[in-house]
């Protein structure tokens, strides 16, 4: 039942149906909600149906709150101090501070005023920003999807030094829409320590992706470029005197940038007579995206040192994709350093860097319906890289290998070229080439099926088709043999693979030695002792 048009009477009401309608105060409608009409009210928490503060109403919550919505009318506002669970989380036209992790289940949608969210593990079924409204978060938010409309601010929460996760966050979603006129802003938000220049007077600028410039004062306060333009990371950048640009991460299976996303430093200031601190450096954007659309602009700069100080270095671009990346996207993106002035060094420029994904390899061996042994496994497989066409790059690659035995529910063996170099051909490959590999353990007997993945120095491809395939029982070497001198000579032809010695007193029992051969092809010959508790002897194919 909508009371919306009872909220502005100043009396106590009897409605037909017996509910309790208290104005200027908290009071439950049906039951179990929670209604704010004009008045300030304070709960430790609890369960509702409905939230809802309206005209100008201030509702503060000092402990968990579940609601199945939370709505925000009229010009009113609701602290909430613990965590949030609620089915929808509407402000319509109000104010939301909400100091702890949120749940939506179905979704957040700011159509006028703001909600800030300072908890750092958040999920929601939707995320909508509107015209004119502002959204503040930090830390990771896992959504169905993202959309910041036209005149709409995502920003990232600004590092203060005691709020925990300030001055980033990671966004991730199945889409992720930035449309025309709408901003997802990072400017002023980032003061990371390992960049910091000395913030006296007359100071350096800050560093991230490039260096900060030193000031009138001394060159040894500014401060250094950190981090990589190629590592799976978001880092805010550092501060001058003045704060830099915090650190904007954005991981969707389509991503479509029509605004514009900037995180940029901070200007410094001069004061007549006074000291003047350095401006901050750029901080980062990152954007991993499956299908990626850019025609907005994205900057990371630094900002400028003015008076005496020095200018801050520019930031760090990061572009993941599988598809609408590339070289053409380089006009879009700005990571300039704060502009130079007399008696400064110069502060250095950013990083952008494009990297397309690696495709999904082509498994060549073992195929469906193939029986290998479960020892000396080998598989091949073709390995591809974008970026060889978009980015201009031959990135060298790295493979993996996973078995499974319940449809990939669990993996049951997984064998990376980036961790072991144990039964790989090479050290790494490159787009085109064909990989081989042979287990160096034995894999039990089974029927299993295998993939295959391929990453480059910063992220990994799409897994290959999967193949199901039948492992039968390990293959062993025993050959003639022949006692001399109470010795057994073993000898047999080799393959180029690895044995194992094994001893058994009993042809039943066998235990592995420590004697590992190398075979090249030739013809092995063993001469071994005869013992009391191992009598027969067999090699273990590897």
């Amino acid at each position: 039942m909508r009371l919306a048009g009872l909220y502005n009477r100043r009396a106590l009401l009897a409605l037909a149906l017996g509910t309790i309608v208290l104005s200027l105060g908290a009071f439950a409608a049906l039951a179990s909600d929670l209604i704010v009409n004009g008045t300030q009210t304070t709960v430790s928490g609890g369960t509702y149906g409905v939230v809802y503060v309206a005209n100008n109403g201030n509702l503060t919550v000092n402990g968990p709150l579940t609601a199945g919505t939370v709505s925000l009318e009229g010009g009113g506002a609701i602290t909430v101090n613990g965590t949030l669970a609620a089915g929808t989380i509407s402000v319509s036209y109000g104010t939301a501070n909400l100091r702890d992790n949120i749940t939506a289940s179905s979704g957040i949608t700011v159509t006028a005023g703001g909600l800030t969210a300072t908890g750092t593990n958040n999920t929601a079924g939707s995320v909508t920003i509107g015209a004119g409204a502002t959204m503040s978060v930090l830390g990771t938010w896992s959504a169905g999807s993202l959309l910041v409309s036209s005149n709409g601010v995502l920003s990232v929460v600004a590092y203060d030094g005691s709020t925990v996760g300030a001055g980033t966050f990671w966004f991730y979603a199945s889409s992720i829409r930035i449309d025309y006129g709408g901003t997802v802003n990072g400017d002023y938000a980032g003061n990371d320590p390992r960049g910091r220049a000395n913030s006296f007077a007359n100071a350096g600028g800050g560093g991230y992706g490039g260096n900060g410039a030193h000031g009138w004062w001394d060159a040894s306060f500014a401060g250094s470029a950190f981090g990589d333009d190629y590592t799976y990371i978001c880092d805010m950048g550092s501060a001058g005197g003045n704060m830099g640009g915090g650190g904007i991460a954005l991981i969707a299976d389509t991503v479509t940038v029509n605004g514009s996303i900037h995180a940029n430093g901070y200007n410094g200031w001069y004061v007549q007579f006074q000291w003047a601190p350095g401006g901050g450096s750029g901080g980062c954007i990152f954007i991993d995206a499956g299908t990626l659309t850019l025609k907005g602009p994205l900057s990371c700069n630094g900002g400028d040192g003015d008076g005496d100080a020095g200018p801050g270095g520019g930031g760090r671009i990061k572009i993941f994709y599988l598809a609408g990346g590339g070289t053409n996207l380089a006009p879009f993106c700005s990571v300039a350093p704060g502009p130079n002035h007399p008696n400064k060094g110069p502060a250095g420029y950013g990083t952008v860097y494009f990297d397309a994904r690696p495709l999904a390899p082509t498994p060549i061996a073992p195929l469906s319906g193939d029986t290998v042994s479960g020892s000396g496994t080998t598989f091949q497989l073709t390995v591809h890289d974008g970026s060889v066409t978009t980015d201009g790059r031959d990135d060298l690659l790295f493979s993996a290998i996973e078995l499974s035995t319940n449809g990939f529910q669990t993996v049951s063996y997984r064998f990376d070229q980036s961790r072991s170099l144990s039964g790989w051909s090479a050290f790494s490959n490159r787009n085109g080439q064909t990989v081989t590999f042979t287990s160096p353990y034995v894999i039990p007997p089974g029927t299993y099926r295998w993939r295959a993945t391929t990453q480059d120095r910063s992220v990994a491809g799409a897994y290959s088709p999967e193949r199901i395939i039948n492992i039968g029982s390990p293959t062993y070497v025993t050959g003639p043999t022949l006692h001399i001198d109470r010795t057994v000579k073993l000898s047999f032809q080799s393959g180029h693979y690895d044995y194992r010695l094994q001893t058994s007193p009993d042809l039943q029992t066998w235990t592995d030695t420590t004697t590992v051969l190398h075979g090249d092809g030739s013809v092995i010959e063993l001469y071994l002792p005869v013992e009391v508790n191992s009598s027969f002897y067999r090699l273990l194919v590897l």
